[in-house]
């Protein structure tokens, strides 16, 4: 008798023989290559007379070579000559490869009674949905993710009240275990004495390569929220390749498939940190974007002692959700955080000018300009100012003579106000 269970990392077969020998078989990490298919294989057994598995082989395995399940099969019964390893490993294989070369059949959606949102943080993290926090270095993304770590293992809100305890487990690309209970530890203040900790992995290879000892973790440790810092660093490449970020999210997707819900941490992109665009994006692939069912931007300002930090939902597949503000203050090595309104913190996204304006007000009050003379004005960088003043152009309100750039002086200032609102209507 084989029975064959599908897992998030591949198969796992239990098999038991007529004279009651059982053989237990994990399959991870299946790939095709060669028109063959390879997997990596760990094969253990419990003998009829004996309640005690024997664990008799680890390593990668060609699951549909005839050649290569014969020599299998030696090596398994030079181990354990009892049982006839022959026969179990043809019939366990030929399952394998029917389960995975049949596909998932499709199914009549049911209707369920609760239509709401389920949230882990109400209203950062969806239950059960990958989650993106993109801020500028520095700006204390990692110290509220870890704040949020340990409300979560708590069973409490951003307001502290109690809440469902979702056990958490921190993955770490960034830091070491030494720093980051360094900054758990500053965060005690806001907490009583009895504090669940969670769990922590520092992680040294991409998210792929993590993926088989993360999914074990998950689930002997009943884990419910992931915390991945960062996400440059698990790609493990060139974050900017859709097929790597696509394949990250395949991963997540794993763990979400296990009731899981994961929040990534990253950057900005490069275009946001060289302009000075009131909403940033993400750096890398549109992926990030894309494949994230919700993402916040994490604006920082500091003012008299303490750091006020907001964030700002820029895409959500659940409907609009409100922007969420901390104040964080730092005081004999303790960080001491509470949430604020909404009202302290929805202009943070508009203390800067739009660059347009920026360029009219220097034109203006210039009369003429090179590129250099306007980013220096601006602060602003010139590959960006380029496309601004282009745009202008076309719009009627700057001209440019030689190497230099004007207001068009047959335009009113309604008229430059006017087009200035068109042009940020068509970007």
């Amino acid at each position: 008798m084989i029975e064959v269970f599908r897992t998030p990392l591949g198969f796992s077969v239990t098999a038991k023989s007529d004279n009651g020998d059982e053989i237990y078989v994990e399959i991870t990490r299946v790939v095709e290559r060669d028109e063959h298919l390879y997997a990596l294989v760990e094969i253990r057994c419990k003998p009829a007379y004996s309640n005690k598995k024997i664990k008799l082989y680890f390593g990668n395995a060609n699951l549909t070579s005839s050649r290569a399940r014969k020599e299998l099969a030696n090596y398994l019964k030079g181990m354990q000559d009892e049982i006839e390893w022959y026969t179990a490993i043809e019939a366990i294989f030929q399952r394998i490869v029917e389960e995975y070369y049949t596909p998932e059949q499709p199914v009549k959606p049911r209707i369920v009674e609760h239509t709401t949102i389920s949230f882990v943080l109400d209203p950062v993290l969806v239950k059960g949905h990958p989650a993106l926090i993109y801020a500028a270095g520095g700006a204390g993304k990692s110290l509220i993710a870890q704040y949020m770590s340990l409300l979560a293992q708590n069973g409490l809100t951003f307001t502290g009240h109690e809440n469902e305890v979702y056990k958490t487990l921190y993955l770490d690309w960034e830091l070491d275990e030494d720093e980051f209970s360094r900054r758990l530890s500053m965060l005690m203040a806001n907490f009583s004495n009895d504090v669940d900790m969670p769990l922590y992995k520092h992680c040294a290879l991409p998210f792929r390569d993590e993926l088989s000892s993360v999914i074990k973790a998950v689930l002997e440790n009943d884990i419910k929220l992931i915390i991945m810092d960062s996400a440059g660093p698990a790609i493990g490449g060139d974050i900017n390749d859709a097929a790597r970020v696509i394949d990250f999210f395949n991963c997540v997707r794993k763990l979400t498939s296990i009731g899981a819900t994961v929040l990534i941490l990253s950057h900005v992109s490069k275009q946001t940190r060289k302009t000075d665009e009131t909403e940033g994006l993400p750096i890398g692939s549109v992926y990030f974007e894309n494949l994230s069912r919700i993402c916040w931007e994490l604006k920082q300002r500091k003012a008299d002692g303490y750091m006020q930090i907001g964030l700002f939902c820029r895409k959500s597949n659940f409907g609009p959700m409100r922007p969420i503000g901390f104040e964080i203050k730092f005081e004999d090595g303790l960080a001491f955080i509470k949430q604020t309104l909404y009202e302290e913190i929805e202009d943070m996204t508009v203390s800067k000018s739009p660059t347009p304006e920026l360029v009219l007000n220097v034109l203006e009050v210039l009369e003429s300009a090179d590129v250099n003379e306007i980013a220096k004005q601006t602060n602003v960088d010139k590959q960006y100012l380029w496309q601004v003043l282009n745009r202008l152009k076309k719009k009627g309100v700057v001209k440019n003579t030689g190497n230099k750039w004007q207001l068009v002086k047959e335009n009113s200032t309604h008229a430059m106000s006017t087009n200035l609102v068109s042009y940020h209507d068509k970007r």
